[in-house]
């Protein structure tokens, strides 16, 4: 499914929703929320779209459409939920969301990606170098995030799977302890994650990916590599969060989504199957 704004050129948005789901043979659903103050008529808009649809996609037969009228975010999530979507497609979030609105005012797209039952792609500006970047912090047992990378039909020398280990704490390095037990302890704390890495690469199907253990703050350091490597995709797994921890610590998958200069696909991890 896919959720385009009505205010927006909706030819991007269609054209990544329809070429996977011709790659996948799978429907394609198209939704479009109107403002309870729109003076426009459902029946009107739904021509527009239709016309829309036909120009961008040969097989127009083959696409539905849901038209509501109500709060976007609300209304994707209950069209998703009701068509049973296996993945919704949605635009890129504001980068002018500040911690408050994050908080207690989200966006569609931040709405979107914490409430969806099914996978996200945000789409946005792609590359066309082929290069997938999966992000992982290997405490799921399943890991969700790297089977959703071997799935994609790209050769496994395309993915780079990128787990991230903290910094050590400043206070150890202001005190000179840099060189004593602590630094040693973290040096084996990177080379027991690289194994565990390489382990799960392998285990999900990605034999010849390349595997990097970043130090630093997860969200940061994804968003760095992907620049770093004009990314076309960022694979990153969403925990449900409560509102306090959002306000408390942020998360890693929405800076990945408001900053990742490629399209990023959200995996739930609470539910891999």
């Amino acid at each position: 499914m896919v959720g385009i704004d009505p205010a927006d050129d909706p030819t991007r948005l269609l054209g990544v929703a329809w070429a996977r789901a011709q790659r996948d043979g799978a429907g394609l659903v198209v939704c479009e929320i109107l403002a309870d103050d729109d003076p426009r008529s459902i029946d009107e808009q739904e021509h527009v779209l239709a016309r829309q649809i036909k120009e961008l996609c040969p097989e127009a037969g083959e696409v539905r459409t849901c038209l509501r009228r109500g709060e976007p975010a609300e209304q994707l999530l209950a069209c998703s939920e009701s068509y049973g979507a296996t993945l919704l497609v949605v635009s890129e979030a504001s980068r002018r969301e500040g911690w408050f609105a994050r908080t207690f005012r989200p966006g569609v797209t931040t709405s979107v990606v914490r409430g969806a039952a099914c996978p996200v792609l945000i789409a946005r500006h792609n590359y066309g170098t082929g290069r997938i970047i999966v992000a992982t912090d290997l405490a799921d047992p399943e890991l969700p995030a790297l089977a959703a990378a071997a799935l994609r039909d790209r050769a496994p020398s395309t993915v780079t799977v990128v787990h991230c280990v903290p910094a050590m704490p400043m206070t150890a390095i202001h005190a000179g302890m840099a060189d004593n037990a602590m630094a040693s302890a973290h040096a084996d704390l990177i080379v027991d994650a690289r194994a565990r890495l390489v382990e799960a690469a392998v285990t999900a199907g990605l034999l010849g990916a390349s595997c990097r253990i970043e130090v630093g703050p997860p969200g940061e350091v994804i968003v760095s590599l992907a620049t770093e490597l004009s990314a076309d995709l960022v694979i990153v797994g969403n925990h449900p969060r409560s509102s306090a921890d959002r306000a408390l610590g942020g998360s890693v998958c929405e800076h990945v989504v408001r900053e990742a200069p490629g399209h990023v696909l959200v995996v739930r991890l609470a539910d891999a199957a």
